[in-house]
């Protein structure tokens, strides 16, 4: 049986979106119609620090890319998750694995297995669809 997705109050997610953080964002695409490049650019182009984590990519944007959270330097403060749930699932061992605390499930990225893995694995997640753009553009009103 399915459970339901967890929701956090805006004002709970206000912190995770900071341009004092690194951010990695995996499934980062070289294609312009893809979330994984609208997401990288959105918040390349606000100021914030980001990395491409994609095995398939060298670089996007001018930013070197990598292909695993472990491969990052320093370890980012917040992942945002923009690959299908099932490939997600990997990506909360990666992030238990480089030490990354914090992970941030995409609209389309989430589900309630994740959900439970990230709970288990100790990690802090936004699993409920929330979408970082938006978010950072309502704190930025």
């Amino acid at each position: 049986m399915m459970q339901k997705l967890h929701h956090w109050p805006l004002k709970a997610v206000h912190p995770w979106v900071s341009k004092h953080y690194h951010y990695a964002v995996v499934g980062a695409s070289a294609n312009p119609e893809k979330f994984g490049n609208i997401i990288f650019f959105d918040l390349k182009n606000a100021g914030f620090m980001v990395t491409p984590v994609n095995p398939r990519l060298r670089e996007l944007g001018g930013v070197k890319a990598v292909s695993r959270l472990q491969d990052m330097m320093p370890k980012p403060e917040v992942a945002i998750v923009v690959v299908p749930p099932d490939v997600g699932m990997k990506v909360i061992d990666d992030a238990v694995e480089a030490g990354v605390k914090k992970l941030w499930f995409q609209p389309g990225a989430e589900s309630p297995e994740l959900q439970k893995k990230t709970a288990d694995a100790g990690l802090d997640a936004i699993t409920d669809g929330s979408c970082i753009m938006v978010v950072r553009r309502q704190i930025e009103r």
